[in-house]
């Protein structure tokens, strides 16, 4: 069974509080309410930074974006200006830098913050209710869809100059839902009405067609972390759910929720694995786990109920892997993981022997510095162990470093370090061994984290 944590809403004031964090590792059902934390209202749809740990969330029908740091759930300030009307969506850039929101039922239906300092940017806005925005998986672009007016369904704003273009033309239908795969080749949008998914090729946006339609009413739709797979849901009456095969754009047989055959909405869908997907609705249970690669119910959480949205917090799915190929004396080492894009470590492991593996919380391309424990620089006086290492205040003149094998106290002044193999030196009360060179670290990037 893979556990997860999220964060989830209730979609009924009555519930306090209205936002609060899931662990399934209990039991797979345990609820873990963040009483402290009170939103102003249902909390419509929520977002992690992954990079700068912050979760934005929306509250329906008001003019309220609460902010919160992760995993310290301490509540930050209000933004300056807040979005107006109803909101419908959110999205941050994969390295952080923007936070969009997109609302109805007013003439200001996009907001974008600078996550800096949480000024509004000033862009073109859609010529209608904007339902939901996406930024590309390199960030340069972000889509925004929006309800049939008299312009276009759908706008990109090149995220350097914020400039809008228009590659498709618009349709007679409301757009409710888009997405990127990862790999940034693909984007689809849902119409409603016409119950129907379009996917584009997005080197030349031209039309893939899809061997099957989607479920009446589709207004959420979601890639999962591969590609391979696209998840929808939908407001209809009778199917309110479907998945496709992005290889043949077939759908893929899922299992009927019977609670949820004549009455229920699905609202969120959040991606555990490749394979395995979430879905929050307001009926009970509140979410169900589907494994797409069968078709069934993976697992269920009767006493979730009324979920209104939800993100995937944590899982551990992804992993770096590495191997020494060199042959060194040295048999201790440190792995430091860093985001690519923010520079944030994001993983470290000490490991022995000549490989290593990390677990991480997400695929963002990354870079991998591997290092030597070689400890650190010579102190006068200082209280050393046996297998301490150290090397010399001037490492330019003397490259090597040296273990401890008798421990006790330095002396006042640095010795006069042997630079031949096996050479030792009495410091004070220490005795120190001559290892090897020292060894330069080691990094390499980008790369992309593998699903476990």
């Amino acid at each position: 069974m893979k556990n997860f944590k999220m964060v989830m809403s209730r979609g009924t004031l009555s519930d306090t509080p209205e936002l609060f964090e899931f662990d399934s590792s209990n039991n797979q059902q345990h609820v873990d309410y963040l009483s402290t934390h009170k939103p102003g209202g249902v909390v419509s749809y929520i977002d992690l930074d992954r990079v700068n740990g912050i979760i934005a969330c929306t509250v329906n029908g008001a003019s309220y974006l609460d902010l919160y740091t992760y995993p310290e759930w301490v509540k930050l300030p209000d933004v300056p200006s807040p979005p107006a009307g109803t909101p419908r969506g959110l999205h941050f850039s994969p390295d952080g830098s923007y936070l969009a929101v997109v609302t109805i039922i007013t003439g200001n239906f996009l907001k974008v913050y600078d996550t800096s300092d949480w000024s509004s940017i000033t862009v073109q806005q859609p010529s209608d209710d904007a339902f939901d925005c996406r930024f590309s998986p390199d960030g340069s672009t972000l889509a925004v869809v929006s309800k049939a007016g008299n312009q276009h369904n759908l706008n990109l704003y090149d995220t350097t100059t914020w400039n809008v273009t228009n590659p498709l033309p618009l349709t007679s239908d409301d757009c409710k839902s888009c997405d990127w795969s990862p790999d940034g080749s693909v984007f689809v949008m849902a119409l409603y009405i016409n119950s129907s998914i379009h996917a584009y090729n997005t080197s030349d946006w031209s039309e893939i067609t899809l061997a099957a339609r989607a479920p009446e009413f589709t207004d959420n739709v979601r890639f999962n972390q591969d590609g391979s797979y696209l998840f929808c849901t939908n407001t209809g009456t009778s199917i309110k759910y479907g998945c496709f095969n992005t290889t043949t754009w077939n759908h893929v047989f899922l299992e009927p929720i019977i609670s949820f055959i004549t009455s229920g909405i699905f609202n969120g869908i959040a991606w555990i694995s490749p394979s395995l997907v979430a879905i929050a609705g307001n009926g009970q249970p509140g979410v169900v786990v589907f494994d797409v690669t069968t078709g069934f119910i993976y697992n269920q959480f009767n006493e979730l109920y009324d979920i209104n949205a939800l993100v995937l917090l944590s899982l551990g799915e992804f992993e770096i892997n590495g191997t020494i190929e060199e042959s060194l004396v040295a048999t201790d080492w440190i792995a430091y993981v860093h985001d690519l894009v923010s520079g944030n470590l994001i993983a470290s492991t000490k490991f022995t022997g000549n490989s290593f593996s990390l677990d991480l919380p997400y695929n963002n391309p990354v870079s991998v510095t591997v290092a030597a424990e070689q400890g650190i620089m010579w102190e006068a006086t200082s209280s050393k162990n046996i297998n301490n290492n150290v090397f010399s205040t001037d490492p330019t003149s003397t490259p090597y470093y040296y273990v401890a094998t008798i421990g006790g106290i330095t002396g006042a002044t640095e010795p006069v370090w042997p630079v031949n193999a096996g050479g030792t030196v009495v410091d004070g009360s220490v005795t120190w061994e001559r290892v090897e060179r020292l060894i330069q670290s080691v990094t390499q990037s980008p790369l992309i984290p593998t699903v476990k």
